[in-house]
């Protein structure tokens, strides 16, 4: 008897509070039959936690150090420039919106993402189960698809019209990558990159009998909870609902989808309230004094001009030193920011560091050694585990408001030198502010988003990086890859 076919739904910026407190008031009716038929969990996700680097997580089972995605933006030191994955109205102004549409379009999926760490859908097509992906933009596979970019945005990117990627066996993206049958919703409706697109095609592909495996990625309550801020933000979870509800009708019933299909509900990351703070959006281009930073959209970092590059991921960001010797400089003027909470940084043989905003204080870690977190994972400490907000008992390491940070910051530094997380009510930018809310940090409000699942074994304390193996196990291949333990 062939397996269940399975539904992974990914809500951009699901907060788990927010959903607790809107289904113990009745008013999330689909979400409820689902947590009814299975179980809620809190969800770590990856640090930076923004968009791309957790959905690459969430698709490869491995945090950025093994998927290759370090952030929405980071800096290439192969091709001496800063990565973007957002077309901001700067990417325009900045002469760089092309290259932005070539990196989310090509890129992400081809040079970015690491060939070594295979997705979800090269695992689950290897083994004849037949997928879909539907707008989630991390989606490489043995399927070869073709498709066009809209004339306006190949024109505005100059971008060749048409395009051709590889996918799953059904890949919608869009207007881009479409079935003939679907109307292209052009500009005015996002180029079909919404919820409203998403589950209707997936609903689509359910009655047909056309996959096994059905990933499907919702992005605007994101949107919604940047303009509104977490907290008021219930409306957008009012309106998920009813498109959920609408996907388990393709089943006939509310109760017959719970039965003959599995589900997996996760969010990539939550958010936090931001503002409220003198000079809460931090332009990080601006803010330097001593240190010479690589300008928005530039290259050349190593021409002698510059200290450092430092790519803004919302309320963290990552710094590329030019050269070793410019560290020292570069944590000087970091110490002098009131925005900043935490600096992590990378030294040899293993070795990974954090330390308060000010420097007085550091722990220094690495894999292996006798003490094991709240996850089994061992580590060598030196110095004072409360730089983490981490209680010793006996050789256990209990978290505080910063969740699973070791192996995080460890999963993030493989290629940046150091990372800075913002103090409360703080962002790190490029110029462009985004509303109340917004995420990145390694602290518990970004970091813990909610996961519900129905027919599928996840670990009591889960990582979002383990639903690839908790997909992998439910159709019988194994658990899919090994992560680094110590």
């Amino acid at each position: 008897m062939p397996p269940l076919p399975l539904h992974l739904i990914v809500i951009d910026g699901l907060h788990p509070g927010l959903l607790r407190a809107e289904l113990a008031a009745g008013r999330l009716p689909a979400f409820g039959r689902l947590v009814r038929a299975g179980t809620l969990h809190d969800a770590i996700s990856t640090f930076p936690t923004v968009t791309p680097s957790a959905l690459a997580s969430i698709a490869t089972g491995l945090p950025p150090s093994g998927h290759g995605i370090q952030g929405i933006m980071w800096f290439d030191r192969r091709e001496d420039r800063y990565v973007h994955y957002w077309p901001s109205p700067q990417s325009v102004l900045a002469g760089t919106f092309g290259q932005v549409m070539r990196d989310i379009l090509h890129n992400l999926n081809d040079s970015h993402l690491e060939p070594s760490a295979p997705t979800l859908f090269e695992i689950l097509e290897g083994a004849g189960i037949p997928s879909a992906a539907v707008n989630f933009p991390i989606f490489r596979g043995p399927y070869l698809h073709h498709g066009q970019v809209p004339l306006a945005l190949a024109l505005l990117a100059g971008l060749p019209v048409g395009i051709t990627v590889r996918g799953p066996r059904h890949l919608l993206v869009g207007d881009i990558l479409r079935p003939l049958i679907s109307i292209p919703r052009g500009p005015l409706g996002r180029y079909g990159i919404s919820d409203e697109r998403a589950i209707r095609y997936t609903r689509r592909l359910v009655t047909a009998g056309k996959a096994s495996f059905f990933l499907t990625y919702l992005p605007d309550n994101d949107l919604r909870s940047h303009h509104h801020g977490p907290a008021q933000n219930a409306e957008s979870l009012h309106l998920l609902d009813r498109l959920l509800g609408s996907l388990l009708d393709a089943y006939g019933s509310w109760d017959e989808a719970v039965t003959r299909a599995r589900w997996l509900v996760v969010g990539d990351h939550a958010q936090t309230l931001v503002g409220g703070v003198e000079g809460y959006s931090v332009n990080v281009y601006k803010e330097f004094r001593s240190a010479r930073i690589l300008p928005f959209g530039k290259s050349g970092l190593g021409s002698g001009q510059y200290d450092l590059a430092m790519a803004a991921n919302d309320r963290s960001a990552l710094i590329y030193l030019a050269r070793p010797a410019a560290r020292d400089g570069v944590l000087a003027e970091l110490a002098s920011w009131p925005s900043v909470d935490r600096i992590m940084g990378r030294d040899g043989d293993g070795w990974f560091w954090a330390s308060d905003a000010r420097g007085e204080r550091q722990l220094r870690f690495r894999r292996g050694g006798p003490w094991r977190d709240e996850r089994g994972d061992s580590w060598e400490l030196s110095g004072s585990p409360a730089v983490l907000d981490l209680r010793e008992s006996g050789m256990r390491l209990v978290e505080g408001r910063y969740p699973d940070p070791l192996f995080r910051i460890a999963g993030a530094l493989s290629r940046a030198d150091l990372a800075v997380t913002a103090e409360p009510g703080f962002e790190f930018t490029t110029g462009f502010k985004l509303g109340h809310g917004n995420h990145g940090s390694l602290a518990a409000g970004d970091s813990i988003t909610a996961l519900i699942e129905v027919g599928v074994e996840v670990p009591a304390r889960p990582r979002i990086l383990d639903v690839l193996p908790a997909i992998s196990r439910a159709f019988g291949l194994g658990a899919g890859h090994a992560l680094p333990r110590g």
